[in-house]
Parts: structure tokens; sequence; C-alpha cells
């Protein structure tokens, strides 16, 4: 099953990449992007949603280590996580206010890992 299915109604209105060779600058609709984690790194993602609709985050790796996603509100609340023991993670919420979300992808592996994240 492709993971663009699961996207359907929120509209990604920019995001930045901090500390990555990826700056996916201001996009509007769904977001796709691969990036790279460094073994035992954070990448840090600022995704602006719109509020009171289903937000979703999928992340594949290359299957070589495990990656956990975090989810942050604007008040660095967390909010959304899947730390299961892969390096495919998914996770949704229901934005409670729009503004910019943190995402952080943790690599928890002795080596790098690329990685292919979409966003609805």
């Amino acid at each position: 099953m492709s993971t663009r299915n699961l996207f359907t109604g929120l509209s990604l209105l920019s995001v930045l990449a901090f500390g990555s060779t990826t700056n996916a600058g201001n996009l509007e609709g769904p977001a796709h992007f691969h990036d790279v984690v460094q073994a035992h790194s954070v990448q840090v993602y600022y995704f602006q949603f719109c509020n009171h609709e289903m937000a979703e985050l999928t992340c594949i790796g290359d299957g070589d280590t495990d990656l956990d996603i975090y989810v942050y509100d604007e008040h660095g609340h967390l909010i959304a996580s899947d730390l299961n023991y892969t390096d495919h993670s998914h996770v949704h919420w229901f934005p409670h206010c729009p503004g910019y979300y943190r995402v952080e992808a943790h690599n928890l592996g002795c080596v790098w890992n690329a990685f292919h994240m979409e966003t609805n």
C-alpha cells in the first residue's frame, strides 16, 4: 500500500530543514522528500499545518537502523511519536491550532540512514 494514499485532507504550508543537506523551502500541498540522518543523530524539520484536520507523517528508512519520530507543537509539547523498533514510522494527530510543528527524526543506530518522509 502506498503511503501517498494515507494523505488526504491537510495541506502542508511550508517545511524548513535544519542541520541537513535538504532544504525543501516553502511548499504547497503534500511534501515528500529524501534525506539522511547520521548515526546517533537527529534531523529536525518544521511543518506548518492547519487546525482541526488530521495531520499525518510517514518516515521510511533504508532498513539499516531504528528511526524514531517525535512531533512537538509550537509550545514544545510532545503530541505524537512512533517509537517502534524499525525504521518505518507513521504518526497522526489533530492539530489544535494552526502553526509550526517540530518533527524530529532520531537515528538510534551506529550507521547513517537514508529515509523518505511524506506528509499531507
